[in-house]
């Protein structure tokens, strides 16, 4: 019997899914992938930037440590607040688009 029981509980599971074959998404301003086994969202909703400013509440004696800089939309907002931003990213594109600006 237990054995009848493993083979119906294995039949119920979810069929697995193969790969899909969709573009990867691409930022809005700057048109580069986003790798979404990284867990890479852009922020470009200035609202959002603001709220998360607001939220954090930084102060001009503050050191920032900002992980995953992205295109660097928060830490050019960080940069008038803050005495020190420190970034980081572990791609160099994205490290490269955040000193461009």
């Amino acid at each position: 019997m237990a054995v009848r029981r493993a083979a119906c509980r294995a039949s119920l599971a979810a069929p697995s899914r193969g790969p899909t074959l969709r573009a990867p998404k691409v930022h809005p301003a700057t048109g580069m992938a986003l790798s979404k086994a990284r867990g890479q969202h852009i922020i470009h909703n200035q609202g959002v930037l603001q709220k998360m400013l607001e939220a954090s509440d930084i102060r001009s004696a503050d050191a920032v440590y900002e992980v995953g800089c992205g295109t660097g939309e928060l830490t050019m907002r960080l940069l008038p607040v803050a005495r020190k931003v420190y970034t980081v990213d572990v791609e160099k594109r994205m490290v490269h688009e955040t000193q461009q600006r």
